[in-house]
């Protein structure tokens, strides 16, 4: 399935991408990409681990990326209510853009909370009603990274998602305008529930660097396995 959209300043496009294997069971990912050098390398290295556990719709946009997440996240939105599909996981390329060595790190967290048994966690959340929008890291409404798992039922409440030219509006986009709608999307942080962006980062390093050593230890006992 392959969708143009054609902008005054932009071109998008939409490939779905089929891994036939188990197809039917997966959760949809829609994954946002600046067509770009960084934005493709980037891409092709989350869709080697997105593709055998999600359906995944890459949202191409032309650089320099002035529509910023909008379209993947619009287009996740329309998808997710035209389909009536209970969970949506939306990421992105981070760092094809402006890019620094700590969006290595935000994609690595991704990696790791996303796949494999680490991914139930979060969808378990959704589906449990415990929460609408299930994501590693937040602040009140503030979706740190804007890599998370969105439910049928935020994507609704929240109306049209508009464009904005701040790039960091999409970091809250859950957040209403309209009083009555306040703090009935509800949003948890796996990870944690409640950081501060003076914190989000110190955090996230010692997340990771703990999930490194525990892997090494895991190694160390298969090696000793095999040698006996």
């Amino acid at each position: 399935m392959t969708l143009i959209y054609n902008y005054s300043d932009n071109t998008i496009k939409i490939r779905h991408i089929v891994n036939k294997k188990n197809s039917l069971n997966k959760i949809v990912c829609i994954l946002g990409i600046l067509v770009n050098d960084k934005g493709m390398e980037i891409s092709g290295s989350m869709l080697e681990w997105l593709l055998p556990e999600y359906d995944v719709y890459c949202v191409y946009q032309k650089h320099p990326g002035k529509l910023f997440e909008y379209p993947a996240l619009r287009f996740a939105q329309w998808l997710s209510l035209m389909f009536n599909i209970e969970i949506i996981l939306y990421l992105h390329t981070k760092g094809a853009a402006n890019f620094k060595p700590v969006q290595n790190l935000v994609r690595e967290l991704w990696k790791y909370e996303f796949t494999k048994s680490r991914k139930n966690i979060y969808i378990k959340s959704i589906k449990k009603n415990i929460t609408d929008i299930a994501l590693p890291f937040r602040k009140k409404e503030f979706t740190w990274f804007n890599g998370m798992f969105i439910s049928h039922r935020a994507f609704n409440l929240i109306g049209d998602i508009p464009y904005s030219s701040n790039r960091w509006y999409y970091e809250s986009i859950f957040r209403s305008s309209n009083d009555k709608l306040r703090n009935i999307i509800r949003i948890k942080g796996i990870l944690n529930d409640n950081i501060t962006p003076r914190y989000l980062f110190k955090k996230l390093n010692q997340y990771l660097k703990g999930k490194s050593k525990k892997q090494k230890k895991i190694k160390k006992k298969i090696k000793k396995k095999i040698k006996h």
